[in-house]
């Protein structure tokens, strides 16, 4: 359980408690066979049941149906939840900012199709995250520089994309180890990833300022900066 605290606005209503819960489920048998189907149309419906799709050696594959399948292999479920109070100890939620990069729309998207939701994740999604982050840190950080912040829970939604992260960033390599442990044990469970990782600032020591992460269709870049508090 991850415990994040808010500034009440109503003083004499601090005592309030808020349960967020974040499920993912995406290793749903319509999502890869949406992604198959791409790869090998006709495979569904009404052919027999015998019948065999394979790819012959050296065959070309559509690059768009590859991505989606490949994209597919990266997810995993996950399920967390968040207490939102106003009292200690927790992680105390300073600063909130969201990047939208207009030219990156078509990178990162659901579409609703005829065997269910169909995800467009373009291998360009790194570089459009690169570029986006170093082109808008004073918006993302104010006046502090990345050597300030002394935490990092960034969503890992792959290697390449925490890779994207620490180069824009100009990080030191061992700054996202926590979110590169959550994305070896557990894979990528789409936004439920980062509050695993932000658990791990739960065992962080108090007053120390961090920085989490996601990033979703748009493209964009969802930031926040938060103290740990105990």
């Amino acid at each position: 359980m991850l415990t994040l605290l808010r500034r009440p606005v109503n003083r004499s209503r601090g005592h309030e408690l808020a349960l967020a819960v974040k499920w993912t489920c995406l290793s749903y048998g319509h999502f890869i066979a949406s992604a198959l189907c791409a790869l090998f149309p006709g495979a569904a419906g009404a052919a027999p049941a015998r019948r065999k799709r394979h790819l012959s050696p050296g065959a070309a594959v559509p690059r768009p149906a590859l991505e989606k399948l490949l994209s597919f292999c990266l997810w995993g479920d996950g399920c967390a939840a968040a207490l939102v109070t106003a009292e200690p100890p927790g992680i105390e939620l300073d600063r909130f900012h969201c990047t939208v990069a207009d030219e990156g729309r078509d990178l990162m998207r659901w579409d609703i199709g005829d065997h269910g939701f169909d995800m467009v994740l373009s291998g360009q999604v790194p570089a459009a995250v690169h570029e986006t982050l170093r082109s808008n840190q004073g918006a993302i950080f104010g006046d502090r520089p990345t050597e300030a912040i002394d935490l990092w829970a960034v969503h890992p939604g792959g290697r390449s994309i925490l890779d994207a992260v620490e180069r824009a960033l100009n990080l030191a390599p061992a700054a996202l180890e926590s979110s590169r442990e959550m994305l070896r044990r557990y894979g990528n469970m789409s936004s439920a990833t980062v509050m695993f990782v932000l658990e791990n600032m739960l065992k962080a020591p108090s007053g120390l300022l961090g920085c989490g992460m996601s990033f979703g269709p748009g493209l964009t870049a969802e930031t926040m900066l938060f103290r740990t508090v105990s």
